[in-house]
């Protein structure tokens, strides 16, 4: 069972004590004291619907990461975007937008990305490397099962999506071989009925996210996310959390041999080579 705090004694007092331990948990009653939920996805269409992103084009509303099944990435403006994914999926393809991109183009909007103290000190200390995302996807859009070398604060601003969590580990899990570009992504569906033997699908946690609510996901924890709101507009915070890359080594190293494999082209760094 992942705990619930109230996002008034988070903004407070931080999430030292899930931080330090790993643990994942969810926030709620997010109000606009974070300026993020002041926005919605019409507003940030009508405000920066001109504005040309670059956005991930799959043939399939399942992305997946892996070597053989790179997806394209096309570049077209927001209110376009807007139209072909939220309105019309499927009519030319299927759309997601490619986190950090929008956020460079969009004026002043990391502005409203600003976290209260307790929460900014952890994520923008020394050592972090913060990147801010936000993430726009229609109703039936699901990731692979992957993990992030990375701590992850994840607000849902807009519609609902669903979150299947797993514990670090890499046995049983599924994982492409460590030398792969999708080191860090499970070649199994834990959605399917029929699983290995050795996967561990007791250890799944469900987790539905809401407007108003963040999950704060930690360092290692394997994820698969369902958009299962009409439309979803998401933010996310990312951050190295410095201690966890020594005391969750296979998930350090595997994060490592991805961005060395890939010779940094990771999806983000293609994108800005359009």
């Amino acid at each position: 069972m992942i705990e619930r705090v109230d996002w008034n004694l988070v903004k407070d007092h931080g999430l030292n004590k899930f931080i330090n331990f790993n643990r994942p948990v969810v926030i709620h009653s997010v109000d606009t004291s974070l300026g993020l939920m002041k926005w919605s996805l019409d507003k940030l269409v009508n405000t920066y619907g001109s504005i040309e992103i670059r956005v991930l084009k799959s043939t399939s509303q399942y992305f997946v990461y892996s070597d053989k099944k790179e997806r394209k990435i096309v570049k077209m403006r927001l209110e376009e975007f807007y139209d072909k994914s939220i309105l019309n999926p499927g009519c030319d393809g299927y759309y997601y937008t490619l986190g950090r991109s929008p956020i460079a183009q969009f004026n002043n909007f990391e502005d409203y990305m600003i976290l209260p103290k307790a929460l900014s000190k952890v994520v923008d200390g020394a050592f972090r490397n913060p990147e801010r995302n936000i993430w726009i996807s229609p109703k039936g859009t699901r990731t692979a099962l992957h993990f992030d070398a990375v701590d992850n604060l994840n607000l849902q601003i807009e519609g609902c999506k669903d979150f299947l969590l797993f514990p670090p580990r890499i046995k049983g899990m599924g994982t492409y071989h460590w030398t792969s570009q999708a080191a860090y992504v499970s070649s199994i569906d834990p959605r399917e009925p029929d699983l290995p033997a050795d996967f561990p699908r007791d250890d799944g946690m469900n987790v539905k996210l809401v407007k108003g609510e963040m999950l704060y996901l930690p360092y290692g924890w394997w994820h698969q996310v369902n958009s299962v709101g009409s439309s979803n507009l998401n933010a996310n915070y990312w951050w190295f959390p410095r201690i966890k890359l020594f005391t969750h080594p296979e998930q350090t190293i595997r994060g490592a041999a991805v961005l060395i494999n890939r010779m940094g082209q990771h999806p983000h760094k293609r994108a800005e080579k359009l």
